[in-house]
């Protein structure tokens, strides 16, 4: 008994979906402050930042990567699907500390990036 619509799910969707119901169970983001800001450390080419600015729009979104080619492909990925900078904004790793101290995150996450750095790389994200 299905409708008879073909539905095309993504890992893209499904690995978003799960994070972002994840951090709303533990955390309960969806009722945070207008313009709360979040850090993606390792934000790779801004999955997460696509799907949470539709998913959670009160959010503000910092993304970050130490891959400079993450960052360009992130920007225009970004772009690409409509998402405003004041919505998700993409942070040279050098400008993080300054954009940190002046949107004062509640929330910085690391999907699937600490556990691919050096040790080095991690203490200097944290």
């Amino acid at each position: 008994g299905g409708s008879g619509q073909t539905v095309t799910v993504s890992r893209d969707l499904l690995d978003s979906a799960n994070e972002l119901a994840f951090l709303e169970s533990r955390l309960g983001c969806s009722s945070w402050p207008l313009g709360t800001a979040v850090v993606d450390l390792g934000a790779g080419y801004g999955r997460l930042e696509h799907r949470a600015a539709a998913a959670l729009p009160h959010l503000r979104l910092l993304a970050t990567d130490a891959v400079p080619l993450s960052l360009a492909l992130c920007e225009a990925y970004l772009a690409a699907r409509g998402v405003p900078c004041s919505r998700a904004k993409v942070v040279l790793p050098a400008a993080l500390p300054a954009e940190a101290a002046a949107a004062q995150p509640r929330l910085a996450v690391a999907v699937h990036s600490l556990q691919e750095m050096p040790l080095a790389a991690v203490r200097w994200w944290l």
